[in-house]
């Protein structure tokens, strides 16, 4: 908070090094800390930026991707061009989709590739897709992967996609807005994150599983040396080539000309808490996200909706008459019924100033409740009993009603 401040108290634009020397060194730096997070073999050779969020991020991933296969786009458009199509989960964040609307690629030419029960996308989903695609005379360029999907937390498999992006010289972007942070946790990266070294560029929020204020989020690229080549302008009013320290001009490399200092806050929080301070933030949130989802489990009141991956807990509240049913394999009027209760539960706990857990249905199934732990410093696993005890008692309240 105190970095927030401090950033606006000073009120920099980071865009030259002449205007911000500072806090460009410190974004390097914390670029280049969190490329050493990802893995040695990406440290060795990357850039970054910090951006307004990672909707923002993941358009940086598709227009590199779009540059590195068609760099004659800059100047010519996308009319005349090849027929580019980008891959993405079915339960990828749609800000892949407004990025392919926001650069020309548009929506028809980003393919939703069926996922699992989980939430992972298929890996021989996609190389039918990929299949389907240069058929249809289209040129595959780009896969969205996601670490920690929005609604189930699914971590696609990274190794998997690699190997397919390799074969089809194909984009690997991963979008880790809400689980790229487990990389800072040694208990669950290694099963998570497997491969994650080996993409071409990586987004992050740092103001979700961090808990840095909003907004606080990067892009890096394995590449170097291709933010510039694709973005840059080089306006001569700003970025003159023989002026003093232009190689550290961070301006050019982005889609943005002024940029918030987002960067301070973090490098002071790494500095306070180390290494082990943010790992200690994740497994936190990690570990109640676990008690929660095995209270669901051990009360017959509650049916988890898919198993727990790590930071998202899916469960239904079951009214009496429908505790020995599957509500994922529930009759009509079963689904109808279990559909309505969550949000008046949600709506009824909202009014009160109880609780706020959002609530949606994923293939099929009916409303289900979505729990998500992105700052676990002030809640206990007593605020957890809490909750899940209130949910319960409205839905009793409520469920005779329907």
């Amino acid at each position: 908070m105190g970095g927030d401040w401090l950033a606006a108290a000073l009120n920099t634009n980071v865009h030259t090094y002449e205007v911000a020397p500072v806090f460009i060194v410190m974004e390097r730096a914390v670029i280049d800390k969190f490329a050493r997070v990802i893995g040695p073999e990406f440290a060795k050779h990357h850039e970054g930026l910090f951006v307004p969020g990672c909707s923002i991020a993941n358009l940086y991933g598709m227009l590199l991707a779009r540059f590195r296969v068609d760099p004659d786009v800059r100047t010519r458009g996308m009319a005349g061009g090849p027929m580019l199509v980008a891959f993405v989960s079915d339960q990828a964040h749609y800000s892949y989709q407004k990025s392919a609307m926001v650069m020309g690629l548009g929506l028809n030419n980003i393919v939703a590739v069926k996922s699992d029960i989980m939430g992972a996308m298929l890996p021989e989903e996609l190389e039918a897709e990929v299949v389907k695609a240069r058929a249809a005379g289209k040129l595959p360029f780009f896969v969205g992967a996601t670490a920690g999907s929005t609604v189930t937390g699914a971590f696609d498999d990274f190794n998997k996609l690699a190997d397919i992006c390799a074969k089809e010289s194909m984009w690997l972007h991963v979008d880790g807005a809400w689980g790229g942070c487990a990389l800072l946790s040694s208990m669950h990266r290694v099963n998570l994150c497997a491969g994650i070294e080996r993409i071409d560029s990586f987004a992050f929020d740092a103001h979700k599983l961090m808990a840095m204020p909003v907004q606080c989020a990067g892009f890096l690229v394995k590449h170097p040396n291709m933010l510039k080549a694709c973005n840059g302008m080089n306006a001569t009013y700003l970025f003159q080539p023989d002026k003093l320290n232009s190689d550290q001009d961070l301006g050019d490399m982005t889609i943005q000309c002024g940029r918030r200092n987002d960067c301070l806050k973090l490098w002071m929080a790494w500095h306070a808490l180390g290494d082990s301070g943010f790992e200690e933030r994740v497994n936190r949130s990690a570990a109640l996200c676990q008690y929660w989802a095995q209270k669901v489990k051990d009360d017959p009141r509650f049916k988890m909706a898919v198993p727990l991956v790590l930071f998202n807990v899916c469960f239904w509240y079951l009214p009496a008459d429908l505790r020995s049913c599957d509500p994922s394999k529930c009759t009509p009027e079963e689904h109808a019924k279990l559909h309505k209760l969550a949000p008046l539960i949600k709506a009824r706990m909202q009014k009160e100033g109880l609780a706020m857990i959002g609530f949606q249905p994923l293939k099929g199934m009916p409303n289900f409740f979505r729990v998500v732990i992105p700052g676990a410093a002030v809640l206990s696993m007593q605020d957890v009993d809490f909750i899940l005890e209130t949910i319960a008692q409205i839905g009793k309240e409520i469920e005779s009603q329907l």
